[in-house]
């Protein structure tokens, strides 16, 4: 701001006073003044309140400022309040998913219950159902390839029986027979169901047959002739009618040669036992808690289809009840697309049964080459791990991952004095022959009489367990006798044979995934 001063006055207008004076006093005199009036200007500050200054007076925003903090305040205070309506209403909306949840998850638990009662009574019915329809079938006969006519009835067949009972020296009449039909069938047999009055009549009919046939040679067994001499000679099968549950089909040359007839139905008798959950034998299997898998491929080079991957596990400590799942894949791919579903799959199963999951996994990997391993390694192990981190806790199981592979040079002799056999069942080296970067063996475990015999080529390219090579090769070894198929040790494990078995049947013959209700079971021995 500007300041009305007054300068100080200069030296010019300072004159003596005293002329004539002594020109030394008068300038002392002069510069004491002049010194005197500089030191006075330069100490004092000047005294603006005497002074007229121009002041530019501020503009007062109090009213203002009030007014904008009061606006401020205001859309606090309804953004506050929107936000809370809003968190009500977020609040309101998960307390009701919440209800909704358990009310949702009390029905789905119910419905569980109940599903569980309806399929026991399910089960309860059928068994039933299965006694009466047996019950009323037990005095019934079916008799194969009887030529149907345009004009038959139910009297031109009570006649056929009549003549089939002259034949076999058996009494039948039209007192004896309750009722008679025929049923189709999708082949040329087109049966024919007799129903007899009494158990004992019917079981007299089957033996008489099986007496007529014995004493005739094989041109003159029971056939359409003894019937009709005019019609086309066709052989006679009699036997009792069974329901479609109890019904086993055996090719009837299977049964003619009468050395072999108590072997053959051993066997078919074991077979049935298998297929409907039985064990045949066990073994001694040292992991109370462990699960082992068998993984293998068919590609059918005949049809240009998708390739079949069967995969086996089981779900007990003996290692006798095999649970399977199949995978469709794209024509020749060998790796496992969905070895993660098989896997989650077995694993529930595996809980469903024993209540726990498995300490340990052991998988073998049949039908992979050697330029796989990698892939192997970076594909489908990785799956596997990622399907069991879906279960609930931290699970993580010790893991032995092991390639078989058959199709081999190598060979293995013992030699016996000067001369070379094949080594005996349970061979194993696992050294000298075997590679360099991997950890493999080779295992000997089927006899053969005839030939060289090849061993089978082992090769653990994941394993995260505590077993050792020797523990490793034992229980190698042991599983290869649980192939129930065969009373003996067969070149695999029983898991990889019950894979090939699996994927060959499928690919061969079902091309289509098996009923759910067979997962559990041998049904493809």
């Amino acid at each position: 701001m500007s300041l009305a001063r007054t300068p100080p006055a200069s030296p010019s207008s300072l004159t003596p006073s005293v002329a004539g004076g002594s020109a030394r006093n008068t300038m002392l005199s002069f510069t004491k003044a002049v010194i005197d009036s500089q030191l006075h200007h330069s100490e004092s500050e000047p005294d603006l309140h005497s002074l007229a200054i121009n002041k530019n007076k501020k503009r007062k925003h109090d009213e203002e400022e009030t007014d904008v903090m009061s606006l401020i305040k205001d859309m606090f205070a309804s953004f506050s309040k929107e936000q809370e309506i809003r968190f009500q209403e977020l609040k309101s909306s998960m307390d009701l998913m919440s209800n909704k949840y358990d009310e949702f998850l009390t029905k789905i638990n119910a419905l569980e219950l109940e599903r569980k009662s309806d399929k026991a009574l399910i089960k309860d019915l059928e068994e039933k159902l299965e006694a009466v329809e047996r019950k009323s079938r037990s005095t019934g006969v079916e008799i194969r390839n009887i030529p149907k006519h345009s004009m038959e009835t139910k009297e031109t067949l009570c006649q056929e029986i009549i003549q089939l009972g002259k034949m076999i020296d058996v009494s039948i009449d039209h007192s004896t027979i309750k009722d008679v039909y025929r049923l189709k069938s999708k082949d040329e047999s087109n049966p024919v169901i007799v129903d007899l009055t009494t158990v004992m009549l019917k079981d007299k009919v089957l033996k008489a047959v099986k007496s007529f046939n014995k004493t005739k040679t094989k041109g003159n067994k029971l056939n359409t002739t003894h019937l009709n001499p005019n019609y086309q000679a066709k052989p006679l099968y009699i036997s009792e009618t069974l329901t479609s549950k109890a019904q086993k089909v055996i090719n009837a040359r299977t049964l003619m040669n009468q050395n072999k007839i108590r072997s053959i139905t051993q066997k078919i008798l074991l077979q049935m036992n298998c297929k409907l959950g039985g064990t045949l034998w066990n073994i001694n299997i040292p992991f109370k808690s462990a699960m082992v898998i068998g993984i293998d491929s068919h590609h059918d080079a005949s049809r240009k289809k998708q390739s079949v991957c069967a995969f086996v596990a089981s779900y007990n400590q003996s290692m006798t009840h095999w649970y399977s799942r199949v995978v469709f894949q794209s024509k020749g791919q060998e790796i496992v697309d969905s070895l993660k579903d098989c896997l989650v799959d077995s694993l529930k199963h595996y809980i469903k049964v024993n209540s726990q999951l498995p300490e340990r996994i052991i998988i073998y990997r049949d039908g992979v080459g050697d330029g796989e391993f990698k892939v192997l390694q970076n594909y489908e192990i990785p799956q596997m791990e990622i399907s069991l981190s879906l279960f609930e806790g931290e699970y993580k199981p010790l893991i032995t991952y092991i390639v078989v592979q058959k199709r081999i040079n190598t060979r293995i002799f013992m030699k016996c004095g000067n001369s070379l056999e094949n080594p005996n069942p349970g061979t194993i080296v696992d050294h000298g022959v075997t590679r360099r970067d991997w950890y493999d063996f080779l295992i000997v475990s089927q006899k053969v009489n005839q030939g060289t015999v090849t061993p089978t080529h082992y090769v653990v390219i994941h394993d995260t367990s505590d077993m050792t090579p020797d523990q490793c090769q034992r229980i190698t070894y042991k599983l290869c006798h649980l192939y129930y198929n065969w009373p003996g040790t067969v070149r695999v494990p029983a898991p990889c044979q019950y894979a090939h078995k699996l994927a060959y049947l499928v690919g061969n013959s079902i091309h289509q995934h098996p009923a759910s209700v067979l997962q559990d079971k041998l049904f493809f021995l």
